[in-house]
């Protein structure tokens, strides 16, 4: 079930990163910020790699997609023909469904524990939240 879960989970950082680029084209924020992101996810993955048996390949994959996903949010932050508090929603909105991803990563392959949900649900919903509500605030 949990690969569902992760195939399902994929498929909406894709649609996001999809959103993400259609309404603002790669730039310098893009770069800086995808180096940072991509320097973040390859800790989180090699950190993440002793435990993962056989779901090595679909972790590596969703962690190659949750990264493109957030490199689109800073696409976006950088298009200043979009509105400045449209812009930071999206990109705190994709920041905390990153961030709520790394706490499921941990209590699925890590240390499945309370705490991991107490922090992770909240900032998964309040980025969906987010990344929702962004839309009524770009234009």
């Amino acid at each position: 079930m949990f690969l569902w879960g992760l195939i399902s989970f994929l498929l909406g950082h894709v649609s996001y990163i999809f959103g993400f680029f259609h309404v603002a084209h790669p730039g310098a924020w893009t770069w800086g910020g995808s180096i940072i992101v991509l320097c973040i996810s390859s800790r989180i993955y090699f950190w993440l790699k002793p435990h993962l048996g056989a779901m090595k390949t679909p972790v590596l994959l969703y962690c190659i997609v949750i990264t493109v996903m957030l490199s689109g949010a800073w696409s976006v932050l950088d298009n200043s023909c979009l509105t400045v508090s449209g812009r930071r929603m999206v990109f705190s909105g994709a920041f905390l469904f990153y961030i709520s991803d790394v706490f499921v990563a941990r209590d699925r392959f890590l240390k499945k524990e309370f705490f991991n949900r107490l922090v992770g649900l909240p900032l998964y919903y309040i980025g969906q939240f987010t990344l929702a509500f962004s839309v009524g605030f770009l234009e």
